[in-house]
């Protein structure tokens, strides 16, 4: 029995030095990040790291299992036994996605995501965003751009909101029809193309002057005021020019040369004049329902019937159909009879005679208004005499100066100084025309030295804002303020004709039916600033 054993023993020791032999290759298996779990030949392994590990010559597959990362494969070839194989895998991390949903009010805005634009419009869901924080911007035409920035959390919705702010206007446009169609149009006398029916767009706020003219009809002009972002419509029914024809026969009418049929077709075209004044002065006038302007007043017009209406806040309004000839001025004076604060401008009725107690009431009240303002005006005299400085070479009181580049001819902001209009003690008044407007307009500019004094800055500005909400005739408008390099200024409308005091000093002491209708337009404006 021991001699069987001793021999198995001796057959067995070639076989297990063999085996000994063959396990000398070793592998060392790691990965990035550790701790991945390895299959080995599909086999569980276990977790990296693995140094080591005795292999035989051979070809093997091993996988790779992290959470959170991609799996990966390695094939493993050992080729010859006794040598080190090391194996490193370095693991992709699985992408972490969420999606972000963006809203607009108003919809339709096109949306950019880090400056890239996305398909689609507002309201737009993006999916498989990486985690992390984006830019989001949102563009709508009229509106202002949006932006905002917002993170991304994985697995997660996002919802981000605009609420987009409209540009406001600077444009507007008038659409001009006439009845015939097919009629040149002029603005402010420069033609326009096309012809009617047309829209001329683009229109910086202000009055305009529409013309329309076409073979065998007479010229027609229309005034039209332009609101930034509004359409307006100037519709008008051109007249058609008649000849007057004889009722004899052709053997019995005398022929008329052509220099002569040529002179009666010209004097037919030939336009009307309407010249307008009206007490109170500075009342709106209509003709056929469209305003043309305020009295005093002189205006080129068709030949023909028209209407005639002029009207003033307090007053009757005053309505009449005159007849314009060729060539031929027609003279309107319209007294409107004086009705009170509440009435005017809209039909409403007065009484034709006045009860006497009332009207000596008003010629009292009138008259000690123009006292006062009498006195006023003689005390301001006295008191300017007194305190003013000497006159420098400068031509300002005091030696008082404005920035250097305000000038006849500068250019200060947006409005180019057409000449110096005149001065008071703080500030100094030009006729200045905008780059935009039309017209012309006074503009109000603060003494160099007063520029600095922010009490006298901030009363100058608020005089401009409290200026901008009164509309009244007989107030005059601010159009802007703002400021140029610091320096604050004030437009406001151009009124041709100088102030009260210029006109006592040229022509004497006012009639007193002249001082107690100034009087009474001061008091309509006060009335007008004390109810609102």
């Amino acid at each position: 029995m021991k001699q069987v054993l001793s021999l198995c023993l001796v057959l067995m020791i070639p076989y297990l030095f063999t085996q000994k032999l063959a396990a000398d290759s070793k592998v060392f298996i790691t990965s990035e990040p550790n701790g991945a779990s390895v299959l080995w030949d599909g086999n569980p392994l276990g977790k990296t790291p693995l140094l080591g590990l005795e292999v035989n010559v051979g070809t093997y597959k091993l996988e790779f299992r992290l959470d959170g990362y991609q799996s990966q494969i390695y094939n493993l070839q050992v080729k010859s036994d006794g040598l080190d194989y090391p194996v490193n895998v370095k693991l992709d991390a699985i992408p972490k996605t969420g999606t972000l949903r963006i809203e607009s009010q108003p919809s339709g805005a096109v949306v950019y995501i880090n400056g890239s634009r996305k398909p689609g419009t507002t309201p737009v869901t993006i999916r498989d965003l990486t985690a992390g924080g984006y830019e989001v911007r949102v563009e709508k035409s009229g509106y202002e751009s949006a932006y905002r920035s917002i993170p991304v959390r994985a697995s997660q919705s996002e919802v981000i909101s605009f609420s987009l702010v409209r540009i406001p206007p600077k444009y507007g446009s008038i659409q001009v029809k006439s009845q015939p169609n097919g009629a040149t149009v002029y603005l402010n006398g420069t033609r326009q193309s096309g012809n009617t029916p047309t829209v001329i767009p683009d229109l910086s706020a202000g009055n305009y002057s529409v013309g329309l003219e076409k073979s065998g009809y007479q010229t027609a002009t229309r005034r039209i005021s332009v609101t930034a972002g509004k359409k307006e419509i100037v519709s008008v029914s051109l007249n058609p020019i008649i000849i007057p024809s004889d009722t004899k026969s052709a053997k019995d009418t005398p022929k008329i040369p052509l220099s002569q049929l040529a002179e009666t077709q010209t004097k037919l075209t030939e336009k009307a004049k309407l010249s307008a004044i009206s007490l109170p002065s500075g009342s709106t006038v209509y003709l056929d329902n469209t305003i043309i302007g305020r009295t005093p007043l002189d205006q080129q017009v068709s030949p023909g019937p028209h209407t005639i209406r002029i009207i003033s806040t307090g007053y009757k309004d005053w309505s009449e159909i005159r007849s314009f000839n060729p060539g031929e001025t027609v003279n309107v004076d319209a007294r409107l009879i004086y009705i009170g604060s509440g009435g005017g401008g809209g039909g409403g009725r007065a009484t034709e005679s006045m009860d006497p107690m009332y009207i000596i009431i008003g010629v009292v009240a009138a008259s000690t208004a123009v006292v006062a303002v009498t006195l006023i005006l003689l005390l301001r005299r006295r008191k300017a005499a007194t305190v003013v400085s000497p006159v420098s070479s400068s031509g300002f009181a005091g030696g008082q100066d404005i920035t250097p580049h305000l000038s006849t001819g500068a250019i200060f902001g947006d409005y180019h100084l057409l000449g110096r209009i005149g001065q008071g003690g703080m500030a100094v008044v030009y006729k200045a025309r905008h780059r935009q407007r039309p017209g012309e307009l006074a503009l109000k500019v603060p003494f160099q030295n007063m520029i600095h004094e922010e009490e006298f800055v901030n009363r100058f500005l608020r005089q401009a804002e409290i200026g901008a909400q009164l509309s009244h005739p007989r107030i005059v408008n601010i159009i802007d303020s703002g400021s140029v390099d610091g320096v604050p200024y004030l437009a406001m409308e151009y009124i041709q004709g100088g102030d009260l005091r210029k006109r006592i000093n040229q022509y004497g002491r006012l009639p007193i039916s002249q001082a107690v209708k100034y009087a009474i337009q001061v008091c309509e404006a006060l009335d007008y600033v004390h109810l609102l």
